[in-house]
């Protein structure tokens, strides 16, 4: 008589990525969130080795660099305790909030011929895309109506949770519309001047963190995605 260990528990090993805008005019970075057992892993397709967001099981979650950018310092961002789920049984985990603000000078139109990209429509004006991670309690399977129209896809940890990736749109208020200005000018990609030749630098994005005061179920940290401009790139001395 054989003797079977413990059944491994399955977990959806496929990701979920979207973008705002369309495959010929990309208007946010493209973002991927998926499930490896009972880890969440969170950020930028194409920017994973550099920089991404761990939403770990142990309850140590951490917004980090993947490698250390000088010796001995932390490669966390940020870090953060993952709250107890709200009285529905959910966790608003991560924000990205798609800023809608253009910059002085932009680049051509972007193009992202990934077929697996989810693509969402632009804010209307006065508003913004914002792209949420959020996790269900075990056994719970909330209705996508909860979540408005925007339920970009689902993924089934090991452990039974499940984690949602919806799209909201939420006003676009002077405070973050001001926050988001006053960075612009104060973001500055160092590139070389082949790169610049070559407008390869089209590609890149800013990213400004908005940590709340006190991280809990509902009041996650958001990340906003910012569009840069060529008043951004500044060129390697040689």
């Amino acid at each position: 008589m054989s003797v079977q260990g413990p059944k491994k528990k399955s977990f959806d090993k496929h990701p979920l990525i979207a973008a705002v805008g369309s495959p010929e005019d990309a208007r946010s970075s493209v973002w991927r969130v998926w499930v490896w057992k009972d880890d969440v892993y969170f950020g930028v397709e194409g920017s994973l080795s550099a920089f991404k967001v761990s939403l770990h099981q142990s309850g140590l979650w951490r917004a980090a660099f993947v490698r250390s950018l000088a010796d001995g310092a932390d490669r966390a961002a940020l870090k953060w305790k993952r709250p107890q789920p709200n009285q529905s049984g959910l966790i608003h985990a991560v924000v990205v909030a798609v800023s809608p603000i253009r910059p002085a000078k932009p680049f051509k139109p972007r193009s992202v011929p990934d077929q697996r990209v989810h693509w969402i429509a632009p804010a209307a004006p006065g508003s913004l895309v914002a792209l949420v991670v959020i996790i269900a309690n075990p056994g719970l399977d909330p209705d996508p109506n909860t979540f408005g129209a925007g339920v970009i896809g689902r993924l089934k940890k090991a452990n039974g949770e499940t984690v949602w990736f919806v799209r909201q749109d939420h006003p676009l208020t002077s405070e973050i519309a001001d926050k988001i200005k006053d960075s612009m000018p104060k973001l500055t990609v160092h590139v070389s001047k082949e790169a610049i030749e070559q407008e390869s630098v089209q590609h890149v994005r800013g990213m400004l963190l908005n940590n709340a005061d006190v991280i809990g179920p509902n009041n996650p940290p958001t990340f906003f995605d910012i569009e840069f401009g060529w008043e951004n790139v500044s060129p390697n001395q040689a």
